[in-house]
Protein backbone atom coordinates (compact mmCIF):
# COMPACT_ATOMS: atom_id res chain seq x y z
CA UNK A 1 0.00 0.00 0.00
CA UNK A 2 1.16 3.33 -0.29
CA UNK A 3 0.72 5.04 2.74
CA UNK A 4 2.05 2.03 5.01
CA UNK A 5 4.96 4.26 5.13
CA UNK A 6 3.04 6.71 6.65
CA UNK A 7 1.47 3.88 8.79
CA UNK A 8 4.75 2.67 10.10
CA UNK A 9 5.92 5.93 10.97
CA UNK A 10 3.11 7.03 12.94
CA UNK A 11 3.01 3.79 15.07
CA UNK A 12 6.77 4.61 15.73
CA UNK A 13 5.31 7.79 17.64
CA UNK A 14 8.91 9.47 16.98
CA UNK A 15 9.69 12.72 15.14
CA UNK A 16 11.28 12.50 11.92
CA UNK A 17 13.70 15.25 9.99
CA UNK A 18 12.52 16.35 6.85
CA UNK A 19 14.10 18.63 4.88
CA UNK A 20 15.87 20.10 7.71
CA UNK A 21 12.50 20.27 10.18
CA UNK A 22 10.94 17.85 12.76
CA UNK A 23 7.83 16.38 11.95
CA UNK A 24 5.86 13.64 13.00
CA UNK A 25 2.43 12.71 11.05
CA UNK A 26 -1.02 13.89 12.77
CA UNK A 27 -3.33 10.91 13.48
CA UNK A 28 -6.63 10.89 12.10
CA UNK A 29 -8.90 12.33 14.71
CA UNK A 30 -12.01 8.90 14.45
CA UNK A 31 -9.66 6.79 13.00
CA UNK A 32 -7.17 5.44 15.82
CA UNK A 33 -3.78 4.63 14.38
CA UNK A 34 -4.39 6.17 10.54
CA UNK A 35 -2.82 9.11 9.57
CA UNK A 36 -4.69 12.60 9.02
CA UNK A 37 -4.81 12.64 4.74
CA UNK A 38 -7.27 14.23 2.79
CA UNK A 39 -7.57 12.60 -1.13
CA UNK A 40 -7.60 14.88 -3.74
CA UNK A 41 -8.21 13.96 -7.84
CA UNK A 42 -4.08 13.69 -8.39
CA UNK A 43 -2.69 13.04 -4.88
CA UNK A 44 -3.44 12.09 -1.16
CA UNK A 45 -2.33 15.25 1.41
CA UNK A 46 -1.30 13.89 4.55
CA UNK A 47 -0.51 16.18 7.64
CA UNK A 48 2.36 16.74 9.77
CA UNK A 49 2.80 18.34 12.48
CA UNK A 50 6.16 20.45 13.83
CA UNK A 51 7.22 20.24 17.79
CA UNK A 52 6.22 24.40 17.40
CA UNK A 53 2.66 23.57 16.49
CA UNK A 54 3.17 24.56 13.20
CA UNK A 55 1.63 22.17 10.24
CA UNK A 56 2.36 21.02 7.27
CA UNK A 57 1.34 19.28 4.16
CA UNK A 58 3.27 15.94 2.53
CA UNK A 59 1.71 15.97 -1.22
CA UNK A 60 1.71 12.40 -2.52
CA UNK A 61 0.60 12.16 -6.22
CA UNK A 62 -0.93 8.91 -7.04
CA UNK A 63 -0.18 6.45 -9.78
CA UNK A 64 -0.88 7.85 -13.27
CA UNK A 65 -0.69 11.05 -12.05
CA UNK A 66 3.01 11.53 -11.36
CA UNK A 67 5.17 14.30 -12.40
CA UNK A 68 8.67 15.32 -13.66
CA UNK A 69 10.55 17.19 -10.81
CA UNK A 70 11.73 19.37 -13.77
CA UNK A 71 8.03 20.30 -14.41
CA UNK A 72 7.19 20.67 -10.32
CA UNK A 73 10.22 22.54 -9.53
CA UNK A 74 9.61 24.53 -12.81
CA UNK A 75 6.19 25.42 -11.14
CA UNK A 76 7.87 27.17 -8.25
CA UNK A 77 10.14 29.53 -9.86
CA UNK A 78 7.36 31.01 -12.26
CA UNK A 79 5.05 31.76 -9.71
CA UNK A 80 4.57 35.44 -8.49
CA UNK A 81 6.03 35.58 -5.56
CA UNK A 82 3.23 36.98 -3.45
CA UNK A 83 0.77 35.54 -0.44
CA UNK A 84 -1.56 34.55 -2.32
CA UNK A 85 0.31 31.55 -3.98
CA UNK A 86 2.51 30.39 -0.74
CA UNK A 87 1.37 26.78 -1.47
CA UNK A 88 3.04 26.84 -4.67
CA UNK A 89 6.63 28.85 -3.84
CA UNK A 90 6.89 27.56 -0.58
CA UNK A 91 7.45 24.30 -0.96
CA UNK A 92 9.45 21.45 -1.90
CA UNK A 93 10.15 18.06 -3.61
CA UNK A 94 11.74 15.52 -1.93
CA UNK A 95 14.33 12.94 -2.72
CA UNK A 96 15.12 9.93 -0.14
CA UNK A 97 17.76 12.64 1.19
CA UNK A 98 15.40 14.40 2.92
CA UNK A 99 14.96 11.75 5.14
CA UNK A 100 17.80 12.77 7.73
CA UNK A 101 19.63 9.42 9.46
CA UNK A 102 21.12 12.10 11.97
CA UNK A 103 19.81 13.47 15.35
CA UNK A 104 18.70 10.43 16.53
CA UNK A 105 15.02 10.57 14.71
CA UNK A 106 13.16 8.42 13.32
CA UNK A 107 14.63 7.21 9.76
CA UNK A 108 13.08 4.39 7.23
CA UNK A 109 14.44 3.33 3.89
CA UNK A 110 10.80 2.65 3.18
CA UNK A 111 9.91 6.35 4.36
CA UNK A 112 12.71 7.46 2.60
CA UNK A 113 12.10 5.58 -1.04
CA UNK A 114 8.44 6.67 -0.44
CA UNK A 115 9.36 10.63 0.00
CA UNK A 116 10.97 10.79 -3.42
CA UNK A 117 9.10 13.22 -5.73
CA UNK A 118 6.58 14.12 -2.57
CA UNK A 119 5.84 17.81 -2.62
CA UNK A 120 6.30 19.41 1.27
CA UNK A 121 4.57 22.45 1.30
CA UNK A 122 2.71 24.62 3.89
CA UNK A 123 -0.89 24.73 5.40
CA UNK A 124 -2.73 27.77 3.67
CA UNK A 125 -4.43 29.84 6.19
CA UNK A 126 -8.39 29.15 5.75
CA UNK A 127 -10.45 27.31 4.58
CA UNK A 128 -11.63 26.10 0.94
CA UNK A 129 -14.54 27.51 -0.55
CA UNK A 130 -16.37 24.10 -1.05
CA UNK A 131 -15.89 23.92 3.08
CA UNK A 132 -17.24 27.55 2.93
CA UNK A 133 -20.07 26.78 0.74
CA UNK A 134 -21.16 24.09 2.91
CA UNK A 135 -21.60 26.34 5.89
CA UNK A 136 -23.60 28.73 3.48
CA UNK A 137 -26.08 26.25 2.44
CA UNK A 138 -26.25 24.93 5.96
CA UNK A 139 -27.02 28.83 7.32
CA UNK A 140 -24.69 28.39 9.61
CA UNK A 141 -21.64 30.99 8.15
CA UNK A 142 -23.89 34.01 6.96
CA UNK A 143 -21.96 36.80 4.20
CA UNK A 144 -22.63 40.06 4.00
CA UNK A 145 -22.26 42.15 0.38
CA UNK A 146 -19.25 43.74 1.09
CA UNK A 147 -17.75 40.10 2.47
CA UNK A 148 -18.54 38.83 -0.80
CA UNK A 149 -17.46 41.92 -2.99
CA UNK A 150 -13.92 41.76 -0.92
CA UNK A 151 -13.60 38.43 -1.70
CA UNK A 152 -14.73 38.32 -5.54
CA UNK A 153 -11.96 41.56 -5.93
CA UNK A 154 -8.74 39.39 -4.16
CA UNK A 155 -9.68 36.33 -6.26
CA UNK A 156 -9.53 38.31 -9.53
CA UNK A 157 -6.47 40.60 -8.17
CA UNK A 158 -4.87 36.85 -8.00
CA UNK A 159 -5.92 35.54 -11.36
CA UNK A 160 -4.69 38.76 -12.56
CA UNK A 161 -0.89 38.35 -11.12
CA UNK A 162 -1.02 35.06 -12.78
CA UNK A 163 -1.77 36.42 -15.95
CA UNK A 164 0.63 39.12 -15.74
CA UNK A 165 3.47 36.09 -14.85
CA UNK A 166 2.51 33.92 -18.00
CA UNK A 167 0.50 31.54 -15.50
CA UNK A 168 -2.46 29.79 -15.87
CA UNK A 169 -3.73 28.06 -12.54
CA UNK A 170 -6.07 25.37 -14.88
CA UNK A 171 -7.60 24.09 -12.09
CA UNK A 172 -9.72 27.09 -10.26
CA UNK A 173 -12.31 25.11 -8.52
CA UNK A 174 -14.20 25.16 -5.06
CA UNK A 175 -11.20 23.05 -3.59
CA UNK A 176 -8.64 24.80 -4.81
CA UNK A 177 -9.54 28.83 -3.88
CA UNK A 178 -8.76 29.25 -0.03
CA UNK A 179 -10.52 31.92 1.73
CA UNK A 180 -10.79 33.87 4.89
CA UNK A 181 -14.21 35.49 4.80
CA UNK A 182 -13.40 37.96 8.25
CA UNK A 183 -10.51 39.08 6.21
CA UNK A 184 -11.50 38.45 2.73
CA UNK A 185 -8.33 37.04 1.86
CA UNK A 186 -7.86 34.62 -0.60
CA UNK A 187 -4.97 32.16 -1.92
CA UNK A 188 -4.70 29.22 -4.36
CA UNK A 189 -3.65 25.82 -3.82
CA UNK A 190 -2.62 22.95 -5.80
CA UNK A 191 -0.39 24.41 -8.81
CA UNK A 192 0.40 21.23 -10.16
CA UNK A 193 -1.60 21.78 -13.58
CA UNK A 194 -0.11 24.83 -13.77
CA UNK A 195 0.86 26.49 -17.26
CA UNK A 196 3.78 28.49 -18.58
CA UNK A 197 5.33 28.96 -21.56
CA UNK A 198 8.70 27.55 -20.12
CA UNK A 199 6.70 24.33 -18.91
CA UNK A 200 5.87 21.15 -20.52
CA UNK A 201 2.62 19.82 -20.24
CA UNK A 202 2.95 16.30 -17.93
CA UNK A 203 1.01 13.39 -19.36
CA UNK A 204 -1.00 13.32 -15.89
CA UNK A 205 -2.46 16.82 -16.05
CA UNK A 206 -6.02 17.96 -15.46
CA UNK A 207 -7.90 19.76 -17.69
CA UNK A 208 -10.26 21.52 -15.03
CA UNK A 209 -12.73 20.10 -12.42
CA UNK A 210 -16.08 19.29 -12.98
CA UNK A 211 -18.51 22.15 -12.18
CA UNK A 212 -16.11 24.76 -13.31
CA UNK A 213 -14.17 23.93 -16.93
CA UNK A 214 -15.84 25.68 -20.25
CA UNK A 215 -17.43 23.73 -22.86
CA UNK A 216 -14.41 24.64 -25.61
CA UNK A 217 -12.26 22.16 -23.23
CA UNK A 218 -14.62 19.08 -24.00
CA UNK A 219 -14.41 17.01 -26.62
CA UNK A 220 -16.79 14.76 -27.53
CA UNK A 221 -17.88 14.07 -24.10
CA UNK A 222 -13.86 13.81 -22.99
CA UNK A 223 -12.33 16.33 -21.16
CA UNK A 224 -9.72 17.50 -23.43
CA UNK A 225 -6.82 18.64 -21.27
CA UNK A 226 -4.62 20.25 -24.19
CA UNK A 227 -7.60 22.47 -24.88
CA UNK A 228 -6.33 24.50 -21.94
CA UNK A 229 -3.05 24.40 -22.01
CA UNK A 230 -2.94 27.81 -22.72
CA UNK A 231 -2.48 31.47 -21.03
CA UNK A 232 -5.93 32.85 -19.49
CA UNK A 233 -7.43 29.40 -18.97
CA UNK A 234 -8.63 30.21 -16.08
CA UNK A 235 -11.37 32.78 -16.81
CA UNK A 236 -13.89 30.82 -17.34
CA UNK A 237 -13.76 29.24 -13.71
CA UNK A 238 -12.89 32.44 -12.26
CA UNK A 239 -16.34 34.21 -13.53
CA UNK A 240 -17.75 31.11 -12.38
CA UNK A 241 -16.03 31.43 -8.72
CA UNK A 242 -17.02 35.19 -8.56
CA UNK A 243 -20.75 34.17 -9.17
CA UNK A 244 -20.97 31.65 -6.38
CA UNK A 245 -18.90 34.35 -3.91
CA UNK A 246 -21.76 36.85 -4.92
CA UNK A 247 -25.04 34.78 -4.69
CA UNK A 248 -24.50 31.32 -2.92
CA UNK A 249 -26.73 30.72 0.02
CA UNK A 250 -29.23 28.23 0.97
CA UNK A 251 -31.73 27.93 -1.74
CA UNK A 252 -28.55 26.83 -4.15
CA UNK A 253 -28.23 23.23 -4.40
CA UNK A 254 -24.98 21.35 -4.09
CA UNK A 255 -23.71 20.32 -7.52
CA UNK A 256 -20.51 18.54 -9.13
CA UNK A 257 -17.39 20.05 -6.99
CA UNK A 258 -19.25 21.61 -4.11
CA UNK A 259 -19.99 24.40 -6.43
CA UNK A 260 -23.27 25.69 -8.04
CA UNK A 261 -23.03 24.86 -11.47
CA UNK A 262 -23.97 21.80 -13.08
CA UNK A 263 -21.61 20.71 -15.64
CA UNK A 264 -23.95 19.06 -18.48
CA UNK A 265 -25.50 22.82 -18.57
CA UNK A 266 -22.57 24.48 -18.71
CA UNK A 267 -21.48 21.99 -22.01
CA UNK A 268 -25.06 23.11 -22.81
CA UNK A 269 -24.97 26.49 -22.30
CA UNK A 270 -28.32 26.69 -20.93
CA UNK A 271 -30.61 24.80 -18.13
CA UNK A 272 -33.08 25.29 -15.61
CA UNK A 273 -29.57 25.94 -12.69
CA UNK A 274 -28.43 28.47 -14.66
CA UNK A 275 -32.02 30.65 -15.04
CA UNK A 276 -31.73 30.35 -11.24
CA UNK A 277 -28.57 31.41 -10.60
CA UNK A 278 -29.30 34.47 -13.32
CA UNK A 279 -32.60 35.21 -11.49
CA UNK A 280 -30.62 35.50 -8.17
CA UNK A 281 -27.88 37.64 -9.91
CA UNK A 282 -30.67 40.07 -11.79
CA UNK A 283 -32.33 40.58 -8.04
CA UNK A 284 -29.23 41.12 -6.20
CA UNK A 285 -25.61 41.48 -7.98
CA UNK A 286 -27.49 42.93 -11.87
CA UNK A 287 -24.24 44.25 -12.86
CA UNK A 288 -22.73 40.54 -12.72
CA UNK A 289 -25.29 39.27 -15.43
CA UNK A 290 -23.54 40.62 -18.92
CA UNK A 291 -20.45 39.81 -17.82
CA UNK A 292 -22.39 35.76 -16.72
CA UNK A 293 -23.74 36.62 -20.26
CA UNK A 294 -20.27 36.64 -21.95
CA UNK A 295 -18.55 33.84 -20.44
CA UNK A 296 -21.61 31.55 -21.60
CA UNK A 297 -21.35 32.41 -24.91
CA UNK A 298 -17.80 32.18 -25.00
CA UNK A 299 -15.93 30.58 -27.82
CA UNK A 300 -12.54 30.89 -26.26
CA UNK A 301 -10.73 31.73 -23.03
CA UNK A 302 -10.04 35.46 -24.20
CA UNK A 303 -13.82 35.89 -25.22
CA UNK A 304 -14.40 35.19 -21.83
CA UNK A 305 -14.16 38.42 -19.27
CA UNK A 306 -10.95 39.17 -18.17
CA UNK A 307 -9.97 39.37 -14.30
CA UNK A 308 -9.58 43.78 -14.65
CA UNK A 309 -13.19 43.41 -16.38
CA UNK A 310 -14.67 41.86 -13.46
CA UNK A 311 -12.57 44.39 -10.52
CA UNK A 312 -14.33 47.27 -12.69
CA UNK A 313 -18.04 46.21 -12.86
CA UNK A 314 -17.56 45.23 -9.38
CA UNK A 315 -15.92 48.55 -8.24
CA UNK A 316 -20.06 50.20 -9.49
CA UNK A 317 -21.52 47.95 -6.88
CA UNK A 318 -22.62 49.88 -3.78
CA UNK A 319 -23.54 47.41 -1.12
CA UNK A 320 -24.92 49.52 0.95
CA UNK A 321 -28.13 50.42 -1.09
CA UNK A 322 -28.71 47.86 -4.14
CA UNK A 323 -31.84 48.68 -5.10
CA UNK A 324 -30.21 52.34 -6.38
CA UNK A 325 -27.59 51.25 -9.42
CA UNK A 326 -26.41 52.94 -12.40
CA UNK A 327 -27.55 51.02 -15.70
CA UNK A 328 -26.67 54.52 -18.00
CA UNK A 329 -23.97 52.58 -20.44
CA UNK A 330 -22.69 48.85 -20.95
CA UNK A 331 -19.40 47.68 -20.21
CA UNK A 332 -16.90 47.53 -22.62
CA UNK A 333 -14.55 44.89 -22.20
CA UNK A 334 -12.27 46.16 -25.66
CA UNK A 335 -11.44 49.48 -23.12
CA UNK A 336 -8.82 47.55 -21.10
CA UNK A 337 -7.51 45.17 -24.13
CA UNK A 338 -3.74 45.79 -24.89
CA UNK A 339 -3.02 48.87 -26.99
CA UNK A 340 -6.74 50.57 -25.78
CA UNK A 341 -6.21 53.82 -24.00
CA UNK A 342 -7.75 52.93 -20.39
CA UNK A 343 -10.29 56.19 -20.25
CA UNK A 344 -13.54 55.59 -18.95
CA UNK A 345 -15.40 56.54 -21.96
CA UNK A 346 -13.52 54.95 -24.47
CA UNK A 347 -15.03 52.09 -27.15
CA UNK A 348 -18.24 52.17 -25.22
CA UNK A 349 -19.78 50.62 -28.54
CA UNK A 350 -17.87 47.15 -28.09
CA UNK A 351 -20.02 45.94 -25.24
CA UNK A 352 -20.84 42.36 -23.76
CA UNK A 353 -22.18 40.36 -25.83
CA UNK A 354 -25.97 39.50 -24.69
CA UNK A 355 -28.29 36.80 -24.87
CA UNK A 356 -30.48 38.44 -27.60
CA UNK A 357 -27.00 37.89 -29.82
CA UNK A 358 -27.31 34.41 -29.98
CA UNK A 359 -29.89 32.17 -31.50
CA UNK A 360 -31.01 30.54 -27.98
CA UNK A 361 -31.44 32.58 -25.34
CA UNK A 362 -29.76 31.33 -22.44
CA UNK A 363 -30.59 32.81 -19.45
CA UNK A 364 -33.80 35.22 -20.75
CA UNK A 365 -33.51 37.92 -18.77
CA UNK A 366 -33.36 41.32 -19.43
CA UNK A 367 -29.52 42.40 -19.38
CA UNK A 368 -28.31 44.65 -16.38
CA UNK A 369 -26.22 47.76 -18.29
CA UNK A 370 -23.35 49.48 -16.07
CA UNK A 371 -21.31 52.38 -16.65
CA UNK A 372 -17.77 51.97 -17.16
CA UNK A 373 -15.70 52.39 -14.24
CA UNK A 374 -11.72 53.73 -15.14
CA UNK A 375 -8.86 51.98 -13.16
CA UNK A 376 -7.28 54.66 -10.65
CA UNK A 377 -4.42 52.43 -10.16
CA UNK A 378 -2.67 48.92 -10.71
CA UNK A 379 -5.03 46.32 -9.52
CA UNK A 380 -2.48 43.66 -9.47
CA UNK A 381 0.19 45.84 -6.97
CA UNK A 382 -0.39 45.38 -3.48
Amino acid sequence: MPAEAMDAWLRSGRMARVHGTLFRPLEHHKLKGVPLSIQRGQAEAFFLGEETGTRQILKKFHRGHLFDRTYLEGVTSVLPSKVGFAAGTQRHVLQPSALSRKWGCYYSGMLAKWLDGTVLMPVIPGQDWASVADDLRSGALQLGPTQRLTLCRNLCALIGQLETALCSHRDLSSGNVFVEPETGSVSLIDFDSLYHPQLSMPAGTTGGTVGYTAPLVWNNGTLDARASWCLHADRFALGLLVLEFLVLDESCPLTSDGGMFDQDELYARSGPGLQDIARKLNAQFPEAIPMFEASLVSMSFDDCPWPEDWIRVLATVNPASQSSRGRSRPVSLAARRPGAAQAADQDLSAAIPHLSDIPVPVLGLPAAHVPVVALLSDPWKE
